[in-house]
């Protein structure tokens, strides 16, 4: 849920320049202040009792379908002062792209199918945690800055017009990491290309690599389940072992749990010192982790409890609140006087008047999310 320029405020969706509401209704500061402490949010009690209460609050409010600022012509979740970019997630002041995602170091423009991470980046065809500067790259991983007119390259530096090499430094006209002559390199390219085609990878699913296409799964250092995509398309085991996935189970040092979660202080004022030398069972997934000192300074300033998950559990759990990489097509779901599950009453009367509003737009939420998804022009009237 979206705030704007709002301080003090507890549980609240879609406000503007707002001070001491709780759940969107105001309150004055004294009683604020009061209100807040009588939730207890310095206990684990208070805090799940809390978040429960503000995530249903949420569902009776509408979100805008887009998560994203000051676009033209754009579609995707969390894309913010673009122009010209579609599907694509996670991207910041860039244009003209598609299918690309975590691209939040600004300017990069002409990409496709980009992943991690930019800082003016032009011209990337299925690249992976290429930018600073880089131009003309295609099928290359880890190539940074100032890389141009590479393919087919991993962890090259500052090099340029390169086939198939790896780890170089400030090297041009390499391939497969031997040097040769500006005359050479662009005779024997077509010539490799040519090859490719004629003689393709064949994976063991029986996908077809010919030239144009990035590096086949086999080659993969990492196992499915470790990387982000397991974040926005999770498989079991078994399934990613059918498509040809490798899955790596990393295993976990054995520690001897000193503290399950229901020996732990409920208050964060109960907490002494001697919390940083215990080794905690985590009540997700029942792992071991810790309390560094700097973490309980924090929680003490900000009068928060200690943590119930490991580190592990809060990443995923925080993940997973946020937008998934898919989008779906969806109608807005205001319905002329309120949205068209009933809940939400509109404040203000919409462009369409009384009659359902017909925008279509391409969203985050999925079909079956509980959220109350508006159109821009209709989330506007309401919030602005």
């Amino acid at each position: 849920m979206t705030v704007f320029g709002c301080n003090d405020c507890f549980g609240c969706a879609n406000l503007r320049k707002s001070s001491y509401c709780i759940f969107n209704k105001q309150y004055k500061k004294t009683d604020y202040e009061e209100q807040i402490k009588e939730m207890e949010l310095n206990t684990v009690i208070g805090v799940k009792k809390a978040q429960e209460k503000v995530r249903e609050f949420w569902k009776t409010q509408p979100n805008k379908y887009h998560q994203g600022l000051k676009n033209l012509n754009s579609t995707g979740s969390y894309v913010t002062n673009c122009k010209n970019v579609n599907d694509s997630y996670l991207i910041r002041e860039s244009e003209n792209m598609r299918y690309c995602q975590y691209m939040q170091m600004p300017k990069n423009k002409e990409c496709y199918d980009t992943t991690i991470w930019g800082a003016n980046m032009e011209l990337h065809y299925e690249t992976c945690l290429s930018g600073e500067n880089s131009y003309n790259l295609k099928f290359c991983v880890n190539c940074w800055p100032a890389c141009r007119d590479d393919e087919y390259c991993m962890d090259l530096f500052s090099s340029s017009d390169c086939f198939g090499c790896i780890g170089l430094k400030k090297k041009q006209y390499c391939i497969l990491n031997k040097q040769y002559s500006k005359e050479e390199y662009k005779t024997l390219v077509p010539k490799i290309k040519k090859h490719m085609d004629e003689m393709p990878y064949i994976d063991s699913q029986s996908l077809v690599y010919k030239y144009g296409e990035f590096f086949p799964s086999d080659f993969s250092l990492y196992g499915y389940n470790n990387t982000i995509a397991m974040q926005h398309f999770p498989i079991t085991e078994e399934e990613a072992k059918k498509k040809g996935y490798t899955w790596i189970e990393v295993p976990r040092g054995e520690y001897a749990i000193t503290k399950k979660i229901f020996e732990l202080p409920d208050s964060i004022e109960e907490v002494n010192d001697s919390i940083l030398k215990e080794v905690i069972e985590c009540e997700n997934c029942k792992n071991a982790y810790r309390i560094l000192e700097n973490e309980l300074i924090f929680l003490r300033n900000e009068k928060l409890p200690l943590p119930n998950l490991c580190h592990d559990c809060r990443y995923e759990r925080r993940i997973n609140d946020r937008l998934k990489i898919q989008l779906y097509g969806r109608s807005c779901m205001c319905a002329g006087n309120v949205d068209s599950t009933g809940i939400y009453k509109n404040t203000i009367e919409h462009f369409h008047g009384d009659k359902p509003c017909e925008e279509k737009f391409k969203t985050g939420y999925n079909l079956d999310s509980k959220e109350i998804v508006y159109c821009e022009k209709c989330y506007q009237q309401e919030v602005y």
